[in-house]
């Protein structure tokens, strides 16, 4: 049996490939998708409406992951690669949680972690 995560990749390549909707979606028009889930997560979480916090936390994620696979559809962006290298991305900018470096406060790691995203950008260019 396939795990949520696959199962869930299932549903989405179906419906991107299956459904008419889902077929004619592209990244420009579901971004917006994507934002209007976004705005919802965040009236729920200022309502401190947790009943329907997992619902838009889940309906996130789903724009996300339909965003994934529809960069793949257009662009040849594998959905695996993708999720590599944002877990590497993130692997790279926590040295204090993936590294020897050690940090006492929430301020030390975003001054690292933007440090550290400044140095890339400054190689990309």
């Amino acid at each position: 049996m396939d795990n949520e995560f696959e199962q869930l990749s299932n549903v989405i390549r179906k419906k991107i490939t299956e459904c008419p909707w889902g077929s004619e979606q592209t990244l420009k028009e579901h971004v917006e998708e994507l934002l209007g889930e976004i705005k919802e997560l965040k009236e729920a979480i200022e309502n401190n409406d947790n009943i329907n916090l997992n619902e838009e936390v889940g309906d996130v994620f789903y724009d996300s992951l339909f965003l994934v696979m529809l960069a793949e559809k257009e662009n040849g962006a594998k959905r695996d690669d993708t999720i590599r290298r944002v877990r590497e991305k993130i692997q790279r900018r926590s040295p204090w949680l993936f590294g020897d470096m050690k940090i006492d406060t929430k301020e030390e790691a975003l001054k690292i972690w933007n440090e550290i995203k400044q140095k890339e950008k400054e190689t990309k260019i």
